[in-house]
């Protein structure tokens, strides 16, 4: 919303050095109705300033001309209002903690409007689960560089209207965006149109990072997750995209050398989920992935026209898995993929039944897979349960694989169309199993035998399209 200020209040580089009038002064001096406050050309070296509570507010410079030199923990720190906005300045952190810090209980309407944010140790936004909630958010037009975390919003519970859009993040150590607290009842997230390139090397550098339901993550650009080494230890995760909460869309996204020990888009949420029209693509330099381009913990997930290039791990689901489709997807060139699709059956570690019910893969194509020998096997489409160790109860059934194309598949080991591991005669219920219209190319061990004898009311037919 756009807010009309009756009152403006100038500040000078002069008068806030001089401490005739300082930026801390100015703020005091906010009326009940509120303020403009405008900074002048040049350097203000600032500690520690903090806005007054309660009061409507808008701090606005003249772009580039204008920056703030931190020289405490925190550049500026922001008391709860219905209103506040910061404009067109620079924030030069000079190596402290924190750019501009959320430090209130409750927030309305605020606004980051085409700040540049660069030298901060820890994060440029800063909004503490402890703090909030806010409700309507917008930061757009911002470009953050060099900083430890770019827009790091883990706010209160309850948050609703939250946008961080069109801002460009350089350089980031660990987390160019995060949003939501990954509790309670936050809300209602809008990522789009931010371009994210070089994230690393502070822990789990992951891109895009949402706790928060209802969240449309929509035309980001993600390059270059690495670390000092080019790949992060076994147990960091390192992911371009990963999301926490349910009803999500992740669509038109492109993440190029972007993924790590987990996978380039991560899913943890209780669904419903659609993933769309992205673009995964590693290069041999990058292939840091031990894993998947995506791995997708959660039901009720619908993955289609989607495009992974070069990567280790296709697309892999796991956990209780329930009405899943997967259609209409591209897998190709790459010497390292294992299963295009691998259905990790689970409900979780603690409990021995394995369950998976509703799965839909159809119209699928995989491409120039070349695997030289001792490079191990491909399989298409692999099936295994998971959890703790000893007998497991395997329980699937309703599951549809159709209309899938492999084309050039070249492997020294051996590849397969549908494979199984873990299944037990006396242990695994599997029922209503279709293999369908399906073209697996040159692979001859399409469907294996003892897999037949455990599968009641399996169809299999039309193995050339």
């Amino acid at each position: 919303m756009a807010y009309e200020f009756e009152h403006a209040i100038q500040v000078t580089p002069e008068s806030h050095a001089s401490g005739e009038h300082t930026l801390q002064d100015a703020l005091d001096d906010v009326p009940e109705e509120g303020a403009v406050i405008e900074l002048g050309d040049g350097e203000f070296y600032i500690d520690d300033v903090s806005t007054p509570d309660n009061r409507s507010l808008k701090i606005t410079g003249k772009g580039s001309d204008t920056v703030l030199k931190a020289e405490g923990h925190f550049a500026l720190s922001l008391g709860a209002t219905s209103y506040i906005e910061l404009s067109d300045i620079c924030f030069d952190g000079q190596g402290h903690h924190y750019g501009v810090q959320i430090n209130g209980a409750e927030y309305e309407n605020m606004i980051f409007r085409d700040l540049t944010f660069s030298n901060y140790g820890r994060s440029a936004l800063h909004g503490a689960a402890a703090h909030g909630p806010i409700t309507g958010l917008l930061v757009t037009g911002c470009e953050f560089t060099d900083v430890g975390a770019g827009a790091n919003f883990r706010i209160g519970d309850g948050s609703r209207y939250l946008e961080i859009s069109d801002n460009r993040f350089i350089d980031i150590g660990t987390r160019p965006v995060t949003v939501g607290s990954g509790g309670g009842d936050t809300r209602y997230a809008r990522i789009t149109g931010n371009h994210i390139e070089g994230v690393g090397p502070g822990r789990h550098p992951i891109g895009i990072l949402s706790y928060t339901p209802h969240t449309l993550i929509e035309d980001n650009t993600i390059k270059n997750l690495y670390n000092e080494e080019g790949s992060p230890p076994p147990h960091m995760r390192q992911e371009a995209m990963s999301s926490r909460g349910r009803h999500t869309i992740i669509g038109g996204n492109e993440m190029l050398n972007a993924g790590g020990h987990t996978a380039a888009i991560s899913l943890a949420g209780s669904g419903p989920t659609v993933i769309e029209s992205n673009i995964i693509q590693f290069n041999e330099e990058h292939q840091s992935s031990e894993r998947d381009g995506m791995d997708l913990r959660q039901s009720k997930v619908h993955v289609s026209g989607n495009q992974l290039t070069g990567t280790r791990g296709g697309i892999t689901l796991r956990r209780g898995i329930k009405d899943a489709v997967l259609s209409n997807n591209k897998i190709k060139d790459s010497e390292y993929l294992s299963s295009a699709v691998r259905i990790c059956i689970s409900t979780g570690a603690t409990i021995p039944e394995h369950r998976m019910s509703g799965a839909q893969i159809r119209g699928n194509r995989i491409s120039n897979i070349v695997k030289g020998e001792g490079d191990g096997e491909f399989t298409g489409f692999l099936f295994r349960p998971v959890g703790h160790a000893g007998e497991h109860d395997v329980r699937m059934d309703n599951i549809v694989i159709t209309e899938n194309r492999f084309s050039d598949i070249s492997v020294a080991d051996g590849a397969q169309g549908v494979g199984f591991v873990g299944l037990g005669r006396e242990t695994s219920h599997i029922k209503n199993f279709r293999v369908e219209r399906n073209d697996f190319g040159e692979m001859e061990d399409i469907f294996p035998d003892y897999a037949r004898e455990l599968i009641e009311d399996l169809h299999i037919s039309g193995l050339g399209l």
